[in-house]
């Protein structure tokens, strides 16, 4: 009897076992062309089992009624499908559909997938998820074999140096060839905002196109153009505040007192050598600091008083039709600094307009202008006086009153607080401007036939206005201030006035042929550049009354201004 029931047990065990599997065949093809996908993975979800497609693109297999199949091959995006029919249908989706993205090479554009050269390429997307005061910056650490490496903080001056895979120089320049839109530029005359696309070619191909110039590599940014479909204005902005970092940690004045008398008893071998007497160091240890007697300075607290707040503002209008786009960009930039009298102010204006004149001639035009102002102190540049407020020991006096500073315990009475503060300014202002007209023509099928004229202007001014401040010394019987001297002594005036011009001329043909899956591209051209340069700067020290020396500083800026702006009006207004 027993027998009977366990042989009736497996037996239904057994058609169970039969009814909950089944034999799976399928086909795997590529979604876009339906061509068999050879050598898929086809795995059993949570387990080990599973086979691959044959030459066909077909396989088969035993599994559980309702399983879920896992399928996946190298350059398609895996795919899971249920088992519950005997003959399965799975189609695949590439994943290379971005080697059909087109890519902006040398002098014209190309697939990625006909490239054979080492590109990296980067959307406007990509660039303004960051808030950072120049657009070189946004190269840092989004492309491979790109070092991006900021050496200065300071507004206005945090320009990094750009090296495409590593040194290609010893004595000469190791930074790329940046062009926008086909001109010679700085990557920061453009906003991120208004950036289409970067295009950065890695390898020595680009020399075959750019010559020398381009041995350690080629950026190219391309600005966005107007569309066809009405009026569009958007607006983006950022607001953000720079802060020190890594600032090290400063003994008080006590502490400096007893370690540099450690320090000078280790430095001569006697154990009764000092540099502050035991009768001072109790005073200090049993005193509050009063400025007068007894100083307990936090240098860099008194020096980092500027709001290091970085704001960015742009407006952008994209407008157009069939016949005719225009794409406007407007940005304003203002970087204070960590220190007093440190910033950075950036106005540009940009206008990409597109004419239409019928189907064979098109006329594009980019016009660009920028300025761009940078203030410091006058005294010494904010790195150094930086540097200085953090060496300088808690004990020297800094400052009594308003433009009463202490000699910061110094012999050569060198305050980094009074070069901040009350030195007088550095001030470089650029104003710069970008004309570039394009004739594409189309004569005939598959033939464009391009010309274009590119000017860029460029006016650096820089003002040194350097004052002397005063050094006072604390009278202790009198409980009062006496005035030492004057620091540095000497007040002077300077200005230097640079002219650049670079003239960029292009012509260019390109015939594109394509039959089936066969294509071929013949381009040839001509392009000549012309870049002038002169400059001329005046100085003068030991003024009389500083008074009248401000009154002249500020009389020079206003006539300066006055005939720039006269000059950029009759060198581009058309009669």
């Amino acid at each position: 009897m027993k027998k009977t029931v366990l042989t009736m047990f497996l037996m239904v065990f057994w058609v169970s076992s039969m009814a909950q599997n089944i034999k799976v065949s399928g086909h795997v093809s590529d979604q876009e062309n339906n061509d068999a996908v050879i050598g898929a993975n086809i795995v059993i979800k949570g387990s080990n089992k599973g086979t691959i497609t044959d030459a066909s693109g077909n396989f088969s297999l035993s599994v559980t009624d309702g399983a879920t199949l896992v399928i996946s091959s190298v350059g398609y995006n895996t795919t899971e499908v249920i088992a519950h029919a005997s003959i399965l249908t799975i189609k695949l989706s590439s994943t290379n559909n971005s080697l059909n993205e087109v890519v902006v090479v040398g002098y014209g554009s190309q697939k990625k997938a006909n490239l054979t050269g080492s590109v990296s390429q980067f959307k406007a997307d990509d660039l303004i998820k960051r808030q950072v005061g120049t657009t070189s910056n946004l190269l840092q650490g989004i492309a491979p074999g790109v070092s991006v490496w900021q050496g200065s903080g300071k507004p206005g001056a945090d320009a990094p140096t750009i090296n495409i895979r590593g040194t290609g120089s010893i004595f000469s320049g190791t930074g790329p060839l940046i062009l926008i839109d086909g001109v010679v530029s700085s990557m920061d005359n453009v906003d991120a905002n208004a950036i289409e696309s970067v295009t950065i070619l890695k390898d020595a191909a680009s020399t075959a196109i750019y010559g020398s110039r381009a041995a350690n590599g080629v950026v190219l940014v391309k600005t966005k153009r107007g569309g066809k479909d009405g009026i569009k204005v958007s607006y983006n902005a950022f607001v953000t505040q720079q802060v020190a970092t890594n600032i090290p940690e400063k003994v008080s004045a006590v502490e400096h007192m007893e370690l540099s008398n450690v320090a000078q008893r280790n430095q001569t071998g006697n154990p009764n050598a000092y540099v502050f007497p035991q009768a001072l160091i109790d005073k200090y240890k049993n005193s509050k600091p009063d400025n007068l007697e007894i100083f307990d300075n936090d240098w860099v607290k008194l020096l980092l008083t500027n709001s290091g707040i970085m704001q960015n503002h742009n407006l952008t209008i994209d407008a157009g039709s069939e016949k005719a786009s225009l794409f406007t960009s407007v940005s304003y930039l203002n970087q204070q600094g960590l220190i007093p009298n440190n910033s950075f102010n950036r106005f540009d204006l940009r206008l990409n307009p597109d004419i239409k004149i019928n189907d064979k001639l098109r006329i594009t035009s980019n016009l660009f202008f920028n300025q761009t102002t940078r203030i410091e102190p006058a005294g010494s540049s904010p790195e150094f006086i930086i540097r200085q407020a953090i060496g300088l020991p808690a004990t020297g006096p800094a400052k009594f009153g308003d433009g009463m500073y202490g000699d910061a315990g110094q012999s050569n009475r060198r305050n980094p607080l009074g070069q901040a503060e009350s030195s007088g300014t550095y001030r470089v202002s650029t104003p710069t401007f970008l004309g570039k007209a394009t004739l594409i023509f189309n004569p005939v099928k598959n033939l464009d036939i391009e010309a274009s004229y590119a000017r860029e202007q460029w006016f650096p001014n820089g003002k040194r206005f350097q004052k002397n401040y005063d050094v006072y010394s604390p009278n202790i019987a009198n409980k009062t201030y006496d005035f030492i001297a004057k620091y540095p002594g000497t007040n002077s005036l300077s200005e230097t006035y640079s002219t650049n011009v670079r003239s960029t001329i292009l012509a260019q043909a390109t015939y594109s042929y394509k039959r089936g899956d066969h294509e071929a591209k013949i381009l040839g051209g001509f392009q000549t550049e012309e870049l002038t340069a002169s400059s001329i700067g005046a100085s003068r020290t030991d003024f009389v009354n500083e008074i009248y020396l401000i009154f002249l500083w500020e009389e020079l800026t206003a006539i300066t201004q006055e005939v720039l702006l006269k000059w950029l009006w009759q060198a581009f207004t058309v009669d």
